[in-house]
C-alpha cells in the first residue's frame, strides 16, 4: 500500500467479507482536486484487500456550473418560443407563478439530496444550500439571457409578464439543468 491510502484498523469488527457497514463514516480524500469517499474492502478473515473509490459530488465547481448552463438552454430555447408557455405565463395567477418557483427548488434541493447528499449531509448543509439556489439562479440567468436575445422581454411595458414567463419557463430549464448537473 502507498502512503496515499487511508489507513484503518482491521480487526474482528469486520468479519464478513465485502464493504463495511454503510452506516459507518464514510473516509474522504481529496484526489486531483475532487473529494472521493473511500470504502474499505476486507476478505472473510478481516484483512484490507483493497479500497473502493467513488467521486463524492457535495462541491459546487465550475464544471458543475457549465453543465446547469447548458442543460438549462436545452430546454430554455423551444419552451421560451411556445405560444402555450406565453399564454399560460399570462393566464396563471401570481399565487400559481409561486408554486411553479417553489416546485423548481423543491425538484432541484430533492434530487441533489438523493443523489449527492443523502450520505453526506452532516457538515455539508451550506453545500448543499449553495448548490440549489445556484442551480435555480443560473437556470433563471440562462432563460432570461436567452429570451432577451430572443426578443421575448417586454421590460417597459409588461415587466410582469417577462418575469412569469421566465419563471414558467424555468421548471423545466432548473430540471434538465438538475439532471446534467448529475453527469460525471
Amino acid at each position: 500500500m502507498s502512503d496515499a491510502t487511508p489507513k484503518t484498523d482491521n480487526t474482528a469488527e469486520h468479519k464478513s467479507p465485502g464493504f463495511t457497514d454503510v452506516s459507518e463514516s464514510p473516509i474522504l480524500k481529496q484526489l486531483n482536486g475532487y473529494l472521493h469517499s473511500m470504502t474499505p474492502v476486507f476478505d472473510e478473515t478481516g484483512e484490507l484487500l483493497s479500497w473502493a473509490m467513488q467521486p463524492v459530488m457535495v462541491e459546487f465547481k465550475a464544471r458543475d456550473i457549465a453543465q446547469v448552463v447548458v442543460g438549462s438552454t436545452i430546454l430554455a430555447v423551444p419552451m421560451i418560443l411556445s405560444d402555450e408557455t406565453i399564454r399560460a405565463a399570462e393566464e396563471m395567477t401570481r399565487l400559481r407563478i409561486g408554486v411553479v418557483a417553489f416546485v423548481s427548488v423543491g425538484f432541484i434541493a430533492a434530487f441533489a439530496y438523493f443523489n449527492f447528499y443523502r450520505k453526506m449531509i452532516r457538515g455539508h448543509v451550506l453545500d448543499f444550500t449553495k448548490r440549489v439556489v445556484l442551480t435555480y439562479g443560473i437556470s433563471l440567468a440562462v432563460v432570461l439571457g436567452l429570451m432577451e436575445t430572443l426578443g421575448q422581454t417586454h421590460w417597459s411595458t409588461e415587466y410582469e409578464q417577462t418575469l412569469r414567463h421566465m419563471i414558467l419557463v424555468g421548471l423545466p430549464a432548473s430540471m434538465f439543468a438538475t439532471v446534467a448537473d448529475a453527469v460525471k
